[in-house]
């Protein structure tokens, strides 16, 4: 079959097989019939095929890769770094180490400059080519990932297009809401009392005066409140100078503030904190309020009678700090994970506090600042895991 195959693509004159084999250094290895049926499929496709030898020198390009940078000859070799973006150099070094110590298939974006010094997004897919189980070549394919960059660009535009739009969406429901009732008690009391002549309010009206105005003043903290919330989720998003402070120190604090909380909705706190931690990189009032919030969220995700477990510990690997809390909560539904950190996203609707949905958004945006992670866990009425991981040093 080989043969056959061989005799049908014997030196066809548009390869122009035999001139491309005196030049490669790989014709050595392999059989002329080989080699024939090598550069019949390689010169065919699309993608830029590269062989480099273990010096790093690129000895055979195909047509596709000719049209992407200068074609080496034996007096003047081409090392196949000169033609990567010097930004993504040690990314290209490490995966030319990685092939010739034997792994295959690996894949890695990079960046190179073509003939006219253009920067071009690329995937290669690179495999080392034995011979007698000894590495002799690397084979690399190279796809120009141009277009699919420049469509990834718009659908991430998009999505922050949407994003925004949900954002300027949930902030007029929040404020809206309240303003509306502040205008109807205002109007209530200007048509009850405008056209009352007298100089002296009785009780009864002067306690219907004073509840109104309590209802006023609780929507304005309301409006208030969320602007406030929605300025500090800015300036997470600007990042802020790093400071160090204990974290079970003050996790301990923040226990003890949400104290009242705990008792009025039955919940038990258990705490296993892992000593002489390090201290973490980020501020003490910053961390304060990320704590608060994520315990805040699981108290209020319990109906009664639940618990919340908070734990922390060192990573030495990495170090870093963890900071778990579990609660047996309701739990969050799986397609509603991804929205978690959303603003203004909330599955609890009970009172103005509880609907914001500005808390996880927050806590996302501050750890993020300080340079850590946060994974929520979650099975709808089986409870929700948070997992916090911040560095010890910047």
């Amino acid at each position: 079959m080989i043969n056959k195959t061989t005799q049908k693509i014997k030196n066809p004159p548009s390869l122009k097989v035999t001139a491309i084999k005196k030049t490669h250094p790989i014709k050595h290895y392999f059989p002329e019939e080989e080699l024939n049926l090598f550069y019949l499929l390689t010169e065919q496709t699309v993608d830029g095929i590269f062989t480099i030898n273990l010096n790093g020198h690129i000895t055979y390009l195909n047509k596709a890769a000719k049209h992407i940078i200068k074609t080496p000859t034996p007096n003047n070799p081409v090392h196949f770094l000169d033609h990567i973006e010097k930004t993504y150099i040690k990314k290209a070094q490490k995966c030319f180490r990685q092939v010739q110590k034997g792994e295959e298939l690996l894949r890695c974006e990079l960046k190179i400059i073509d003939k006219k010094k253009r920067i071009l997004p690329v995937e290669c897919t690179s495999s080392p080519i034995y011979k007698e189980g000894e590495i002799i070549q690397i084979l690399t394919v190279v796809r120009d990932i141009s277009k699919r960059k420049q469509l990834e660009h718009l659908v991430t535009e998009s999505e922050k297009m949407q994003a925004l739009h949900n954002f300027i969406a949930g902030t007029t429901h929040e404020i809206q809401h309240p303003l509306k009732g502040l205008l109807d008690h205002a109007q209530k009391l200007i048509t009850t009392y405008k056209e009352r002549d007298f100089e002296y309010i009785g009780f009864k009206e002067f306690s219907n005066i004073m509840h109104t105005l309590e209802i006023m003043r609780d929507q304005i903290k309301y409006c208030y409140d969320t602007t406030e919330r929605l300025l500090s989720l800015s300036k997470k998003k600007a990042k802020i100078k790093n400071n160090f402070c204990d974290v079970n120190a003050n996790i301990r604090k923040v226990i003890k503030l949400l104290g009242y909380q705990r008792d009025v909705f039955e919940i038990k706190f258990e705490v296993k904190l892992t000593k002489n931690l390090p201290r973490v990189a980020i501020n003490e009032v910053e961390f304060k309020q990320v704590i608060t919030n994520v315990v805040t969220n699981a108290i209020q995700s319990i109906p009664s009678d639940g618990f919340v477990y908070l734990k922390t510990s060192y990573l030495k690997l990495d170090n870093k700090i963890l900071i778990e809390c579990t609660d047996n909560g309701i739990g969050i539904p799986k397609e509603n994970l991804i929205h978690v950190f959303d603003p203004f996203f909330t599955t609890k609707h009970r009172g103005l506090e509880k609907s914001s949905g500005l808390g996880l958004a927050i806590v996302h945006s501050i750890v993020k600042a300080f340079g850590g992670n946060i994974m929520i866990k979650s099975h709808l009425r089986h409870g929700t895991t948070v997992r916090i991981v911040l560095p010890t040093k910047i």
